[in-house]
């Protein structure tokens, strides 16, 4: 049968009723087709005309002819198939030689284009340059405003919310516009003219949501969207959006927008606050790196009058509040706000400007909030609140009859960014590379990982080398010539690097947009399939003809969608699954590796760009010009003496006395022994050359290059150590030090100098130390092509220097003898403790407030006669004493400043409080740890996949460092929010909820608590000053703290030995005699860990809530699924199962006080109580798919029924417990799904 309806034949032009045409024959690529016709089957037959012709004859006549045609059809359609085939192929040939043809044409014409750019670049920044800096800041600034609405469209209409949107945006006038919508159709969007709507609704809808489940998103005006190009960042969460937006004329500036909505504490959709700001802390750690990020949401949580601020950020000023009610969900804002080094914009503006956000008939609250980093909150400013009633009574705007006014205010603030970086100035936008070539390169940067064997071995090389021994050698008039020689030196070394070694000129960035692929596993093949996909969708857009073609074209574009979409995936994949595995591989043999790896999964490096300088008059500059003379005049104040507090005749003296010390000790022989009777020859002898090996090899690798550009990899060669080495006592012999930057006339160090002399340290140590310091030079780098102009520094010590420490130290060295001399100090036992120094930390101790005013006067006193200042701004005076007692009255002064009182302070990283209350001084270290806890989460997602054992190590080794911090001083007690943190690292890689027992997901994940690892960090810091000498600091207070502890009870020495006593180790205080550290802490970890699991095993069979984990779990150990490489979803779905959260009706029904005997499932008719058991094991819902599940652990057809036969605790255990996790869980995640289908 033919596929086409009978069709009436055609008849021909003659006069004959039953004549057909023949189908003629068409004519394609110039040959003909024909189709063959068989003699028997005669297409024509006329009958004759004296015959009878019966009505039979007709029809058999018109059916053989019916069936002739169907045949030619058929035939004609299969020739014409066969021939489109054939022509497709060919085409398509054709089409790939000429698309070759095009692309190696565009690629010239690409050459070109990109040529012209570089030269119009190149003109323009030119051009710029001569014009003046104020009007390129005028032209290039802009100011910006955005609000924050969070709406509740509680009528049908969506006009009306379009309406009242409309009018709040004409009332204001703003630029950007975050709205959250609470109630909103499935895919409906806000529509205004002059904005540009960019959304994201909720995809996973409630089943009670007639009306839709809301959604977020940004209206944009439409001028914005001209000079700023935006792309939507992620919108992987219903609850989270981010966007971002890049500056058309200046691709260095972004900004990043989010906006995000947390449900309620009691919400029908679950409590996801951890979810959803561990997320959300992952994206800012990813964001907020390198450019201004604004976050603006409904996060439901009140803080009341808690800070955002640690006191560590000194510099921002706290917020005001005005809800002073604090609930959960603002608990875990706070710990977001302090992780990812946030704070907000509420209260920190104008207080007549601030308000309540959430304003109704049942109350009042602030839950909207604007958050941006740290660095980028004075970038935002004018922030206000304006309730909806002010916006509908000032701007007359209609709110639709059937809608209520919004409850939630309107959070509106400024930003302005500046071009600043375009600028580019002559005398700094080039590091420096001097006209003398004396610094050959600075911007090469050399591939120091292959240095080949012969290098410096090279003919060119080796004369070079000798030329410049031959130099040194020749002693004559070498104080003039040591420049030029070390020219020479470095010439032959860069140029010999040049030849053998790989580098790249890191020159002036162009501001020319870059591609750059933000997916390491972006490849060719996917380039090519990606370029094949837009030329299917153009094909498929631009063809205006049938549409029988067109929809094949569109078949095509789906297909080579599809193709790519496919591809993506498996790339994406492949890449996440190598890295996973390279990292795993050299967790063990390559540490160095293993945490570079690590670093990479977090956030880059932070650039610090300064656009702004506060000015004498009290404004603000952004010239360029102004900031880098800013800078520098600060940074000169600082590295000055001033020499206007101490009497110039002083100066004169001691300036005379170095003199004079010097001609004494040039005549002195170099044997000659001084006051200490030790010998100076050892200082004064030459530098041998296995010492100077010695120093070269010692040197780290990769470590920054000098302004010389040497790598000190480059400077381990063999090759060079002759060299050097006669270098190097050249300038030792004849104090001279070689000039790379050809630096000013010397300054003065002269109290340094005077220091030396007064030690002993002359001749060539001496010569060479003030050659070093006589040439001092420093510039200001504001950005890496950014630097200020060069300045004298005629005080301080070269920071990062080895020696500067030595110097420094030699310098103060006469302070502590200074005070301990005037006997104010706290006696500690028979010892009085005046002053404790480390570095340039200084701390003044007394029992009297007159003996701390004495060691005031004379610090100041010292400072002055030193040319020395005090940062007043970080000198406080702290009053230690019992909370019964009242701070002293006493004015402190240090000189004419008055010192401020403080209630804490930290000193070596320790935060002290007056009261020595340790529970302020671990609420710092819980606040710093959990920004490490921060970091390592945003790691842990942006690897998509972070096995147990890399979570476990990176978390022990920079999360338990931080909590540990001096633990031995305060260990002894048990600190809650301690272990919370450590619970909510738990909970974060189990994917498991904060309703979940602690109990259960300690002993899943094999961890112990944190206060176990504290104890024995007494106990270890016992045992130290136990075997320490008797003459440090630390025993005597130790011995002393011991000796307190018969007559006070709240002792650390109590405390160490309470802990010891419960460990039966109460013999060993009763002594003085030498210890094994090893020993103790064994025996302490084995009882502290012993009695812990004692208290484990008693809470998990108490608890109702693991009413199935405790016939699973018997002993404390990670479990097999933790261990097993799981997605988080999967791990997340055994371990609710386990633990007793699962969302089954025995658990639901807990938080609604239904009888247990009530909870039955909804899911089958048996009238059961919906448990774990019947969930895995007895619902025939799930009785499909639970037959897979057995299929694919055991391929025993007898598994079911076994499993059956065992008791349903016993049968639970033997599932949960296999090694098939995987199965498993796929298992659960795909019975929730259909329950959540139905219920």
């Amino acid at each position: 049968m033919s596929r086409y309806p009978p069709r009436r034949p055609r008849q021909s032009s003659s006069d004959s009723d039953c004549d057909f045409v023949r189908p003629s024959p068409k004519r394609l690529n110039t040959k003909s087709y024909s189709v063959p016709i068989q003699p028997s089957q005669s297409i024509m037959s006329e009958p004759n005309s004296d015959q009878n012709v019966s009505t039979n004859d007709l029809y058999k006549l018109m059916m053989s002819i019916k069936q002739n045609q169907d045949s030619l059809r058929t035939s004609l359609e299969q020739r014409m198939t066969n021939m489109e085939t054939k022509f497709t192929h060919e085409i398509s040939k054709g089409i790939q030689s000429l698309k070759d043809e095009m692309s190696m044409e565009f690629a010239n014409v690409d050459n070109k284009i990109r040529t012209l750019e570089n030269k119009m670049l190149k003109y323009e920044s030119d051009l710029h340059v001569k014009n003046t800096t104020q009007s390129a800041i005028n032209e290039n600034s802009s100011q910006h405003k955005l609000v924050f609405k969070n709406i509740t469209h509680d009528t049908s209409d969506m006009e009306s919310l379009k309406a009242y949107v409309n009018g709040v945006l004409n009332a204001i006038g703003l630029d950007f516009n975050v709205v959250d919508v609470q109630k909103i159709g499935d895919n409906e969007a806000i529509e205004l003219d002059g904005y540009k709507w960019i959304g994201c609704n909720r995809r996973i809808l409630s089943n009670k949501a007639w009306r839709g489940s809301g959604g977020i998103g940004f209206l944009i005006k439409n001028c914005i969207l001209d000079n700023f190009d935006v792309d939507i960042l992620d919108n992987s969460r219903d609850d989270i959006l981010w966007i971002n937006l890049k500056c058309k004329h200046d691709q260095n500036f972004m900004l990043y927008l989010c906006v995000c909505y947390l449900q309620p504490e009691r919400s029908s959709r679950g409590n996801i606050a951890q979810e959803f700001y561990d997320h959300l802390l992952s994206q800012v750690y990813l964001y907020s790196s390198h450019n201004p990020v604004l976050i603006c949401g409904d996060f439901n949580g009140r803080i009341g009058n808690s800070q955002d601020l640690t006191d560590s950020i000194g510099t921002l000023p706290e917020r005001c509040y005005i809800d002073s009610v604090k609930n959960a969900f603002g608990v875990f804002l706070l710990e977001f706000l302090n992780d990812s080094n946030c704070s907000m914009l509420n209260g920190r503006g104008d207080s007549s400007k601030d308000n309540f956000t959430y304003v109704s008939p049942i109350g009042k609250s602030v839950v909207d909030y604007m958050i941006t980093p740290h660095a980028s909150l004075t970038k935002f400013y004018d922030f206000e609140v304006k309730l909806v009633s002010d916006l509908l009574i000032d701007h007359n705007i209609e709110v639709h009859p059937n809608s209520r006014v919004p409850d939630h205010s309107v959070l509106q603030c400024s930003f302005d960014y500046s071009e600043y970086r375009n600028y580019t100035s002559p005398q700094v936008a080039k590091t420096p590379i001097y006209e003398n070539n004396c610094v050959k390169s600075v911007r090469r940067k050399y591939d120091v990982t292959k240095i080949p064997n012969d290098i410096f071995k090279s003919e060119r090389c080796v004369r070079c080398l000798d030329k410049v021994v031959d130099s040194l050698l020749d002693r004559h008039n070498i104080e003039q010539r040591i420049n030029s020689i070390y020219e020479t030196l470095l010439n032959a070394i860069h140029d010999e690097m040049d030849n053998v070694l790989d580098y790249k000129d890191l020159g002036q960035s162009t501001h020319k947009r870059k591609r750059r692929n933000t997916k390491p596993y972006w490849n060719n093949e996917l380039r090519n399939l990606l370029r094949e996909v837009n030329i299917a969708e153009k094909d498929y857009l631009r063809y205006q003809g049938d549409r029988r073609t067109k929809t094949k074209r569109r078949e095509i574009f789906k297909i080579k969608r599809r193709q790519f979409d496919k591809r993506l995936r498996q790339e994406e994949r492949k890449y996440t699954a190598q890295r996973l595995n390279r990292i795993k591989s050299i967790n063990q043999g390559n540490p160095k590796e293993f945490w570079r790896e690590i670093s990479k999964l977090g956030p880059g490096k932070t650039s610090t760009n300064i656009d702004s300088v506060n000015m004498d008059d009290g404004s603000v500059s952004h010239d360029p010009s102004e900031i880098l003379q800013r800078w520098k005049e600060e940074y000169s104040k600082l590295f000055s003496s001033d020499n206007t507090k101490v009497d110039s005749e002083f100066v004169e003296q001691l300036q005379n006395l170095n003199s004079q010390l010097e001609r004494e000790y040039e005549n002195l022989p170099v044997n000659q022994t001084y006051v200490d009777n030790t010998s100076t020859s050892e200082l004064n002898e030459p530098i041998s050359l296995d010492e100077t090996k010695r120093a070269l090899m010692s040197l780290k690798n990769g470590k920054a290059v000098g302004i010389d550009n040497l790598p000190n990899e480059i400077l381990k060669s063999d090759v060079l150590s002759k060299t050097l080495h006669e270098l190097f006592n050249v300038c030792f012999s004849y104090g001279i030090v070689p000039d790379p930057c050809k630096a000013f006339d010397s300054v003065n160090h002269t109290i340094l100098w005077n220091k030396l002399l007064a030690v002993g340290v002359y001749g060539n140590m001496y010569k060479v130390i003030r050659c070093l310091y006589s040439k001092l030079q420093s510039a200001v780098r504001l950005s890496p092509t950014m630097f200020t102009e060069w300045f004298s520094v005629d005080s301080g010590v070269r920071q990062g220097d080895n020696l500067a420490p030595t110097l420094f130290a030699l310098f103060i060295d006469e302070l502590v003898p200074l005070i301990n001399g005037l006997c104010c100090g706290a006696l500690i036992g028979d010892d009085m403790i005046s002053c404790l120094l480390y570095a340039d930390d200084l701390v003044l101790i007394s029992g009297t407030v007159d003996g701390l005013q004495n060691q005031l006067n004379a610090l100041n006193d010292w400072t002055k006669t030193q040319l020395m200042n005090v940062n007043t701004e970080k000198t406080k005076i702290m009053h230690i004493r019992k909370t019964t007692k009242d701070r002293t009255q006493f004015t402190f002064r240090l000189g004419d400043n008055i010192v401020a009182f403080v209630n804490k302070y930290r000193y070596l990283g320790l935060t002290l409080s007056e009261h020595i209350d340790y529970n302020v001084s671990v609420s710092e270290l819980v606040s710093a740890g959990s920004r490490s806890l921060g970091s390592l989460i945003s790691k842990f997602f942006n690897m998509g996949n972070m096995d147990y054992d890399i979570f476990t190590k990176i978390y022990e080794n920079t999360v338990i460092p931080v909590l540990d911090y001096a633990s031995g001083v305060w260990g002894a007690k048990q600190y809650d929010n301690i272990e919370r943190l450590h619970y909510r690292a738990i909970r974060t890689f189990l994917g498991v909820g904060k309703t979940t027992p602690i109990p259960a997901i300690l002993a899943d994940m094999g961890w112990h608590p944190v206060f176990i690892h504290n104890q024995c960090n007494v106990v270890r810091l016992w045992c130290r000053l136990m075997n320490m000498p008797g003459h440090r600091i630390c025993r005597k207070v130790f011995v002393w703290d011991r000796e307190m502890s018969r007559r006070y009870r709240n002792t650390w020495f109590n405390s160490a030995k309470t802990l010891l006593d419960r460990c039966n180790l109460s013999h060993l205080t009763e002594n003085d005699s030498a210890i094994s550290t090893r020993f103790i802490l064994d025996s302490v970890k084995s009882k502290l860990v012993a009695d812990f699991k004692d208290k484990w095993f008693n809470e998990i069979n108490s608890m109702p809530k693991l009413r199935t984990y405790k016939h699973l779990k018997t002993d404390f150990f990670a479990e097999p699924y933790v261990q097993k490489h799981l997605t988080r979803t999967q791990r997340s779905a055994i371990a609710r199962i386990r633990c007793g959260t699962f969302p089954l009706e025995v658990e639901r029904g807990r938080y609604r006080n239904i009888p247990i005997e009530q909870r039955v499932c909804k899911m089958c008719n048996t009238g059961s109580i919906e448990d774990e058991q019947h969930f895995i094991l007895y619902c025939d819902r799930y009785s499909v798919l639970r037959n897979k599940l057995f299929t694919s652990i055991s391929p025993d057809p007898a598994y079911p029924l076994r499993i059956n036969e065992l008791p349903p605790n016993a049968a639970l255990n033997e599932l949960l417990s296999n090694n098939n996790n995987k199965s498993i869980a796929n298992f659960i995640l795909d019975c929730d799904r259909i329950r959540r289908e139905i219920i």
